[in-house]
């Protein structure tokens, strides 16, 4: 199956210097073998999480991160301005 897109060079770079993986190599590893290789290259352990039980992840790399902001979050941090 050929790829949807097509990353950039520079994009490339940028996966591998951060990851210590090239785009193949992710590409053709399982994902568990991906998170225990950039453990290895971060040092430390990764977390995933949902903080927001209501929400459930499908697939949205912000939510499973917990990097999704809650409009009342939002909201709170705004009104402190």
């Amino acid at each position: 199956m050929s790829p949807v897109f097509t990353l950039s060079e520079d994009a490339k770079k940028a996966v591998q210097k951060s990851t210590g993986l090239t785009v193949s190599e992710i590409q053709s590893m399982e994902v568990g073998r991906v998170d225990r290789a950039i453990e290895k290259k971060i040092k430390k352990k990764l977390t995933h999480r949902v903080r927001y039980k209501h929400m459930h992840s499908r697939g949205s790399i912000f939510m499973f991160l917990g990097r999704l902001l809650d409009i009342d979050y939002v909201d709170k941090k705004l009104s402190k301005l």
